[in-house]
């Protein structure tokens, strides 16, 4: 068995028809690929123009189950490329999606009574050859091609080899057209959902970086108001605390300029007091002064008095002596006349004397009224 396969290639033929969208990948897309809706009975052989989702521009030779002592790779069917001397084919048209890669599988054996060489398998897409096998023995493998779709009807075909053009011809069954990959118009879409949730999630980021941003300068600004609330309230605090000191200070001040002012006034009062005491003593002593000189001069003026009296009746007596009967006479009137007029004396002095100790004892006595009057006073002063 000989196998060629040409590198993967794209159809170039105008798009004639649009994919249907969104066709999974592994999606097998050929219709009867094993041959089964043949119709051809087991150990025989029938060609017809068509079968399934297969065509032919010569017709489509199809065996049935046990034919030459074969089985089918797949089911009951098989074909052989090669029904007359003409160049056979068989084909599938099947509508594909732009860009995408397509697997093209299919099982090929030799037919057991043809000349080595003769049942070449040529494998082509929209008319460009892909591959070739050539099978040299009569066991079933496998052959796998990649195509890539057009997004219009595109063509798999089977054709043989011209110099094998002998009716002998290599044997095909589970053939198969299978997505392997998306297309370009789901890459596309794909693309444009990634950018669309790259921008989608670049568009949260940046809302979020946003919010973020909104959110810190939120936080920040009520930071700031809250540390200038903050601030202002420690200010109007300090102010209120400075104006509180202040008023207590003042206020003290107040109290001990009154306490001042009341101890000052107490002390001019109690000052006042003293001194009116001071004056009042004094003049009490004054008068006490007074009043004794006063009771010394009128002493002394008695003695005096006396004195002279006594001396006036010394003299009488030695006048008296002189003369005895007038001298006594003389003295008797002159010591009734003293007598009469020391007692006159002493009752004058010891009346002043009197009248004097009287006034001595009102003035103390006002005195200590007007002490006790200034003293009260001075203490209702002290209690308001």
């Amino acid at each position: 068995m000989t196998t060629t396969a040409a590198a993967t290639i794209t159809a170039t033929a105008p798009q004639t028809a649009v994919a249907d969208a969104n066709i999974a990948i592994g999606t097998q897309l050929l219709i009867d690929g094993s041959f089964e809706t043949s119709g051809v009975g087991a150990n025989t052989w029938t060609h017809t123009p068509t079968v399934g989702g297969w065509q032919s521009s010569t017709e489509i030779e199809t065996w049935g189950k046990g034919f030459y002592g074969l089985t089918a790779s797949n089911g009951n069917n098989f074909a052989e490329l090669d029904y007359d001397l003409r160049l056979s084919n068989i084909f599938q048209n099947v509508k594909t999606e732009a860009g995408a890669t397509y697997s093209f599988t299919f099982d090929f054996m030799k037919r057991p009574d043809s000349i080595p060489g003769s049942d070449t398998i040529n494998v082509y897409w929209n008319g460009k050859w892909v591959g070739t096998v050539d099978p040299t023995v009569s066991v079933w493998h496998g052959a796998t091609f990649s195509v890539i779709g057009t997004g219009g009807n595109d063509k798999i075909e089977l054709i043989e080899d011209a110099k094998d053009n002998d009716s002998y011809g290599g044997l095909i069954d589970n053939a198969a057209l299978t997505k392997l990959s998306i297309s370009a118009a789901e890459k596309a879409a794909a693309d444009k959902a990634a950018a669309d949730k790259a921008a989608a999630d670049k568009a949260a980021a940046d809302k979020a970086a946003a919010d973020k941003a909104a959110a810190d300068k939120a936080a920040a600004d009520k930071a700031a108001a809250d540390k200038a609330a903050a601030d202002k309230a420690a200010a109007d605090k300090a102010a209120a605390d400075n104006a509180a000191a202040d008023k207590a200070a003042a206020d003290k001040a107040a109290a001990d300029k009154a306490a001042a002012d009341k101890a000052a006034a107490d002390k001019a009062a109690a000052d006042k007091a003293a001194a009116d005491k001071a004056a009042a003593d004094k003049a009490a002593a004054d008068k006490a002064a007074a009043d004794k000189a006063a009771a010394d001069k009128a002493a002394a003026e008695k003695a005096a008095a006396d004195k002279a009296a006594a001396d006036k009746a010394a003299a009488d007596q030695a006048a008296a002596d002189k003369a005895a009967d007038k001298a006594a006479a003389d003295k008797a009137a002159a010591d009734k006349a003293a007598a009469d007029k020391a007692a006159a004396d002493k009752a004058a002095a010891d009346k002043v004397a009197a009248d004097a100790q009287i006034a001595a004892d009102k003035a103390a006595a006002d005195k200590a009224a007007a002490d006790q009057a200034a003293a009260d006073k001075a203490a209702a002063d002290k209690a308001a």
